[in-house]
């Protein structure tokens, strides 16, 4: 039978016209037809909008068909939101095969709309890419690991100043990564969430809930790496198990209030879930990310492109709370492989994309944060389509910023704020110099237009190349996870951009995001949130009782409690182990040792084995509050005590007082403060300053100095002015608190002084100019040779003394010269010409 070319041409495009109309009544189909690498797990969905008349899919007969599999059989379901239709195939496709897709009418919503036919193909991925995936997490490691040195390069912490003690306090594990509280200055309430990496020799993976003293509620060590611990909804946590050597074992993990893990998340259509993010609503939907490395030939995209190329593409998925795929978003179909930047395309890894997170807007779709591209992407989540992108470096940018030319480059963490403008943490590699930040924008959707509004860099600056954070809290304050840097991890400062508080980790140690959220858990309740034991007017001490009842499904152990201060103590024996479903008693005893207002936390411990090997910790707390009658003003202590001689010239000062203090204002002292607050002289109030440090403890009572020389045999002054501070009942320091101390004269002193000095011009016709360091000279006496004294003078404070030998005849003098602290005489010889 012969048909004519005009009526097959007339034929194929009335059916791919049809085609086309069938496709439109489908708001979005996935795979998107014409698709490739798709893989042979995939489901098929369709979806038009609106929610589909149950009744009505009966009627269709699908039919899935492959080049090398023939009749493909499933079933067809309709998802949780009733919206979305859902193919599941009996069996995987094959590899590198056409599928083709045929959905006859007979569909319809609940509002009648009849659903046209639709046919459409794709084709599946030539070969299983695991092997490409385990190498592309092995790489990304090993960049990480070569790069530790660099990503270190932030200052250290000042770990000189003294650890506060926590009363009764439980001894942490051996490896724990133990935080280092630098700034507490007023903030935002919670609870602080971290996941601290190693990246040293020994690796060690940790999910910590702390207070922002620095005191664990909850830690879990994990058997392998572990990221992105937050709270999601309906009060439960999520912690994803990432290892790069075997991806197939990567999954998110969702605990209960009690850290029960209640289910696990991964992806579906065959990818492998990815550490970067996960969202999930109040109804279970939930959102995941995977890479989807391919072999492209890039010879065919880019002159002298690599004919084998390794190119990361991007997936992101909304599973149900069925765990069924009901959206699926994939880099391959929207974006071209040359969209990422300072990438080289002529490689054998391409990395485009890399995304690292997403955020439901509030209108409903997707954005997207693309590293890769330094973009955020805006995509609409009922087809798929792009809306918008966004990044002044972005190749494919629509915006025009009005105030800002500087940008971000290989951004984290995208966020749509309360007030509708877009947060994220620049991590600012490609800046020059480099640095990161945090930023917010206003941008204009309908305009096209983004303005900056607010950002944050660290003073010095603080460079974390990869990861991080910036999260805006309930009082507008922003905390900031700076990524893959140490010490400095985490910083929170207000809208100002006053630092609030700041967490140090150790070195080689770093988090890939922090959070705070509100929590707490019920694995165990108390009967108080809050004991105020009120104004103590006593001999002996006051008692409160705290119930302790287990709202677990098994027994638990009370190991221990910990606190700051030893006006609270618990007298109660511990451990001690509570029956499922009962309760047991705790005392706090209320013993003031100190004047004024006494705030404490008091943390009620319970250890255990997380798989019968892996140490963890669940804890409450309650806070207690007390106070004793205060009219008086704080006073200090000073280490090196006044007087003091031979301190060495490393020494780190303390000033310690006997209570909390404030400033004389009633605000809180913050380290920046310092400066102002504290007086460091040479030999007295009146000599010359010295530069230094300082830092204030968070309970506002131990300040620290470190000057940043003390030279030695000098005698030096710090003080405390008075008027400057105040205790926390208002009693204000009236008369200045102050101590000196000597530096020791130590090994070669006395010879490094002698060279130090400066005797200029010599010879010289009459004016002879002498510079020196320290300590004060107190005499200088200028002989002939033949001992005949010429003059004596006494140079007072000055460092650069001038004497005058103009009227004295030519010939060889010698200046005898006598220092404070130094028993030894300095002689010097001038000629005179």
């Amino acid at each position: 039978m012969k048909i004519s070319l005009t009526l097959l041409i007339l034929f194929l495009g009335s059916f791919f016209t049809n085609s086309l109309q069938s496709q439109n009544n489908w708001n979005y189909l996935s795979p998107v037809p014409g698709s490739k690498f798709i893989n042979p797990e995939s489901t098929i969905v369709f979806r038009q909008g609106e929610k589909i008349n149950k009744s009505s899919i009966d009627n269709p007969l699908i039919k899935v068909s492959g080049s090398a599999s023939g009749l493909i059989e499933g079933k067809l379901i309709l998802s949780k939101d009733e919206r979305t239709l859902i193919f599941y195939p009996n069996t995987a496709f094959q590899y590198k095969e056409s599928i083709t897709v045929v959905l006859p009418e007979g569909i319809e919503t609940v509002s009648g709309i009849e659903m046209n036919s639709v046919r459409f193909s794709f084709t599946t991925t030539n070969e299983n890419n695991l092997p490409l995936l385990r190498q592309y997490y092995e790489q990304e490691y090993e960049n990480e690991i070569a790069t530790r040195q660099i990503s270190g390069q932030n200052s250290s912490p000042d770990l000189s100043r003294k650890k506060e003690k926590l009363s009764g306090a439980i001894e942490l594990p051996a490896d724990f990564p133990t935080p280092l509280i630098v700034e507490y200055d007023n903030p935002a309430p919670g609870y602080n969430f971290v996941s601290p990496r190693s990246w040293g020799l020994q690796q060690r993976f940790y999910s910590i809930i702390m207070d922002s003293y620095g005191t664990p509620i909850f830690y879990r060590k994990w058997p392998i790496a572990n990221n992105d611990f937050k709270v999601i909804s309906n009060n439960r946590l999520a912690v994803c198990e990432f290892d790069r050597k075997n991806p197939l074992v990567n999954k998110y993990l969702v605990l209960d209030s009690k850290y029960d893990i209640i289910d696990t998340l991964t992806m579906g259509n065959g990818y492998l879930v990815d550490q970067h993010d996960l969202l999930m609503d109040e109804d279970g939907n939930h959102f995941l990310m995977a890479y989807d490395p391919q072999l492209v030939g890039m010879d065919t995209v880019v002159e002298g492109g690599n004919p084998n190329a390794t190119v990361i593409g991007f997936i992101v998925q909304e599973l149900d709370a069925d765990h069924n795929v009901i959206f699926q978003w994939r880099s391959w179909d929207h974006f071209e492989i040359t969209d990422g930047n300072f990438i080289d395309y002529t490689g054998a890894k391409i990395d485009y994309v890399h995304g690292n997170a997403f955020e439901v807007d509030h209108d409903g779709n997707l954005l997207l944060c693309c590293r890769g591209m330094d973009e955020i992407t805006k995509i609409d989540r009922n087809t798929g389509n792009i809306i918008w992108r966004f990044g002044l470096h972005a190749q494919k940018n629509m915006f025009n910023f009005t105030n800002d030319t500087i940008g971000f480059y290989h951004q984290h963490n995208i966020r749509r704020l309360e007030n509708g403008n877009i947060s994220l943490y620049d991590n600012g590699n490609y800046h020059s110099p480099k640095f990161s930040q945090s930023l917010e924008y206003a941008i204009d959707e309908e305009e096209l237009t983004a303005t900056l509004v607010w950002n944050y860099v660290n003073n010095p600056p603080v460079y974390g190349r990869a990861t991080g954070s910036s999260q805006r809290l309930d009082n507008n304050n922003t905390l900031i996870g700076w990524g893959l840097t140490w010490p400095v991890s985490v910083t929170e400062v207000d809208e100002t951009g006053s630092k609030e508080w700041e967490l140090h980790f150790p070195d080689s140690v770093s988090t890939y995001r922090a959070f705070r959220f509100d929590w707490k858990t019920d694995l165990f309740t108390t009967n108080w949130d809050t004991i105020d034991f009120g104004e103590y007017d006593d001999y002996v001490p006051w008692v409160n009782i705290i119930r302790l009842t287990n709202t677990s499904d098994r027994e638990i152990t009370i190991t221990g409690t910990s606190n700051h201060f030893d006006s609270y103590t618990v007298p109660t024996t511990m451990p001690f182990t509570i029956p499922v479903g009962e309760y047991s008693d705790i005392i706090v005893s209320f013993y003031p040792n100190q004047l004024g207002q006494i705030n404490d936390i008091l943390t009620i411990y319970s250890e255990s084995l997380f798989a019968d090997s892996l140490p963890q910790l669940i804890a409450r707390q309650v806070y207690l509050k007390g106070s004793i009658a205060d009219n008086s003003a704080p006073f200090a202590s000073f280490e090196p005590e006044d007087g003091s001689t031979d301190i060495s010239p490393d020494t780190v000062i303390t000033i310690t007082f006997n209570e909390s203090i404030v400033k004389a204002d009633g605000s809180t002292i913050k380290n920046s403060d310092l400066i102002d607050l504290i007086v460091l002289k040479e030999n007295d109030e009146s000599g010359e300053g010295v530069s230094f440090s300082a830092t204030i403890d968070l309970w506002k009572k131990i300040i620290t100095v470190k000057p940043d020389t003390l030279i030695a045999l000098q005698t030096y002054y710090v003080g405390i002015p008075g008027e400057s501070v105040a205790d926390k009942s208002g009693n204000i320091l009236s008369e200045t608190q102050a101590a000196t101390f000597t530096v020791e004269e130590g090994s070669g002193v006395y010879e490094e002084f002698i060279s130090s000095i400066n005797v200029f011009p010599n010879p010289t016709s009459g004016i002879v100019q002498i510079e020196f360091t320290a300590p004060r000279a107190d005499k200088i006496t200028v002989f002939k040779l033949s001992g005949e004294q010429v003059l004596s003078i006494h140079p007072g404070n000055g460092k650069k003394i001038s004497i005058d030998l103009s009227n004295e005849s030519s010939g060889i003098y010698l200046l005898e010269m006598g220092f404070e602290g130094i028993s030894k005489t300095v002689t010097l010889k001038v000629i005179k010409r």
